[in-house]
């Protein structure tokens, strides 16, 4: 049992009772959206640079650093929120992005190649992922939370997508020099409102003996939600290439808008459906695989198939990601939410990496609709196997 009785547990369930108390406000997610610009902005600008200097393999190895660090922010996390606090865990995290983020560009200006990017990029991974977590563990503590934190994915989406395209406007129509001001400016001032939020988590450090124990509740939902990701999430992952082969580059923009548009559908769900989370994970979430993996059946067939078919993964994977945090949230006590968030998020990651490495394998060797089948297939049998995990206690109600 966790020790509630604890100060530092007390004094997180003081400190964060009225924010739990609030939905998601304009200034989170407009924290969200200049996260998420700035975020994409620096990735694609720094990452066009490195394939200029470097090649496909440095291009490569920035993809790589960066998967590594948001594994690795779920320990800087916990450690933080151990030692000084979530809240102040938060502020140096922004600190430190901004310093990474400015040795990168200085990179750019110095041509000192791209060791110090990569560099960068890792530390700037790991504080991302910190201050992510951070950021959804504000989420309110009730029904509300899957609605709030499907708001924070949409948000950061949409800002994502606004920073891929004024970078891709910036690298090709300005200079070097102006390129590299812009996005010291971009990076720099996209970190302001995420310090600002940074203020709204708890204050109180919380022990690693605690966290830990807390973390444990937590573990067989994130462990479930990640093994859902590995099965049934690859063809998500894989969506831009599979557009690309089965229609063509002039369909990537309209994709991408259904999928967006799917996601904005599930957070709208969730706000007026906030009951829908107490839906058996054991069976919901498998069967949101297979609605995202339904469409590929059709999706080569005609463009309408392909909008419906982006539009369903977009709403499966959103609906999928706010209901395992939701369930994460829920179960550690309020001053332990985010370093339980950013190992949620370390676990969905290598779920995605290893789906990355196993489906482009089956895809070319058995095509992309047989695939959809099998990895449904494979989806309905997670549900079988929750069932029996289940009679053997492994995951409560």
């Amino acid at each position: 049992m966790i020790d509630r009785g604890s100060a530092s547990t007390r004094a997180s369930t003081r400190v964060s009772t009225r924010a739990s108390r609030r939905p998601a406000t304009l200034t989170q997610l407009g924290t969200q959206f200049a996260d998420g610009f700035g975020a994409r902005f620096n990735a694609l600008v720094l990452a066009l640079y490195a394939l200029e200097i470097g090649g496909l393999r440095a291009f490569s190895g920035l993809l790589a650093v960066g998967m590594l660090g948001s594994v690795l922010s779920a320990v800087v996390s916990s450690v933080g929120t151990s030692r000084i606090g979530a809240r102040r865990t938060m502020q140096a995290s922004a600190a430190v992005l901004a310093s990474a983020r400015a040795v990168s560009y200085a990179a750019v200006l110095t041509g000192f190649g791209v060791a110090p990017i990569m560099a960068s990029r890792f530390v700037g991974s790991v504080t991302g992922g910190v201050l992510m977590a951070g950021a959804k563990s504000q989420a309110p503590r009730d029904e509300r939370a899957a609605a709030s934190l499907a708001w924070f994915s949409v948000a950061n989406g949409g800002g994502q997508a606004a920073g891929a395209v004024a970078a891709g406007v910036v690298t090709a129509f300005a200079t070097p020099a102006v390129v590299t001001v812009t996005g010291l400016a971009v990076g720099l001032g996209t970190i302001v409102p995420m310090y600002r939020i940074a203020g709204r988590s708890v204050a109180a450090a919380v022990p690693l003996r605690e966290q830990l124990r807390g973390q444990r509740a937590a573990a067989p939902v994130a462990a479930f939600g990640a093994l859902v990701t590995l099965v049934a999430m690859g063809l998500v992952s894989l969506s831009d290439a599979l557009v690309v082969r089965l229609h063509s580059e002039a369909w990537l923009g309209p994709a991408t808008a259904a999928a967006f548009t799917g996601a904005l559908s599930a957070a709208t769900y969730l706000r007026a459906r906030p009951d829908v989370v107490r839906r058996d994970p054991l069976l919901a979430w498998p069967l949101l695989g297979v609605l995202a993996l339904a469409g590929w059946q059709v999706a080569g067939m005609a463009w309408p198939f392909l909008l419906g078919t982006m539009a369903a993964s977009g709403f499966a994977a959103q609906m999928l990601g706010a209901m395992v945090e939701h369930h994460v949230i829920h179960r550690v006590p309020p001053g332990q939410a985010s370093p339980a968030l950013a190992a949620t998020a370390a676990a969905g990651s290598l779920a995605s990496a290893l789906a990355l490495l196993v489906v482009p394998e089956l895809v070319a060797i058995v095509g992309v609709q047989a695939t959809a089948a099998l990895l449904a297939a494979a989806s309905l049998g997670v549900a079988m196997a929750g069932s029996s995990a289940r009679r053997l206690a492994l995951l409560p109600r």
